[in-house]
């Protein structure tokens, strides 16, 4: 049995390593070092390295084939959802583009929950949804609660669409979208904008009219995905006035 001290060890050797593939320091296609030095810089044994290896070969970031080593895998390859990968790549150009993808998955995912949602969601779930929206009425000079509210009212839209298996689905992207939330919600604005989006959406579940719903939320959607992209142009045009 492993002691909570060993535990943090090996976890953070997991997080170094993880670092080193997620922030090109070891590029695809790369061998990793062997695991004699990689166990001496780092002050740990060769099992440590070992299990942290096993660890990354689990979430996609490289592989090992017997008598070749172990060789960083190409991004595409990583387990885009997987909450260490995301907490360590939460900057930078590419999570931009899984944003991006995050926001096309949503208006296939998300705008069928809603239909559903509106023809199955009780009174229970309407009163549940109408009283977050309520409290996301007071957050709106509250940038980082009004996220959490919000990725709560989508999961609640999922939850009311009464479908287990879209619910599993939904629950490794909470991370996502709450790093999302936090790129598109800054000002009061735009969180003024997204919250009208959200009566709307709850308008259609009210009236359990599926189309109404659905024509709300790829609205909201639709709206959020270009202030990702206007931001991202933003952020890219500061960075090259300063090169």
């Amino acid at each position: 049995m492993q002691t909570p001290k060993r535990d943090l060890l090996h976890q953070k050797v997991i997080t170094e390593l993880m670092k080193r593939v997620l922030h090109g320091q070891y590029a695809p296609g790369q061998l990793l070092p062997p695991e004699q030095p990689l166990a001496q810089e780092l002050g740990v044994s060769r099992i440590v390295i070992r299990e942290a290896v096993k660890v990354m070969v689990e979430k996609g970031l490289v592989e090992v084939r017997q008598g070749r080593g172990t060789t960083v895998l190409p991004e595409t390859q990583w387990n885009p959802l997987d909450p260490q990968v995301l907490a360590l790549r939460k900057s930078g150009e590419s999570i931009h583009q899984l944003w991006i993808e995050l926001l096309e998955a949503r208006r296939v995912f998300e705008v069928q929950s809603v239909a559903l949602a509106a023809l199955r969601l009780g009174e229970h779930e309407y009163t549940a949804l109408n009283a977050q929206l309520r409290k996301m009425d007071t957050l709106i000079h509250d940038p980082e609660a009004y996220q959490l509210a919000d990725a709560e009212f989508h999961l609640a839209i999922v939850r009311a669409a009464n479908n287990r298996i879209l619910l599993k689905l939904i629950e490794p992207v909470r991370y996502l979208l709450q790093g999302l939330f936090a790129q598109t919600g800054i000002s009061p604005e735009a969180i003024r904008i997204a919250q009208n989006d959200h009566w709307q959406i709850l308008r259609g579940l009210e009236k359990h009219d599926p189309t109404e719903a659905q024509t709300a939320m790829q609205t909201h959607l639709e709206r959020t995905t270009q202030t990702l992209l206007d931001l991202n142009l933003a952020r890219l045009g500061s960075t090259q006035q300063k090169q």
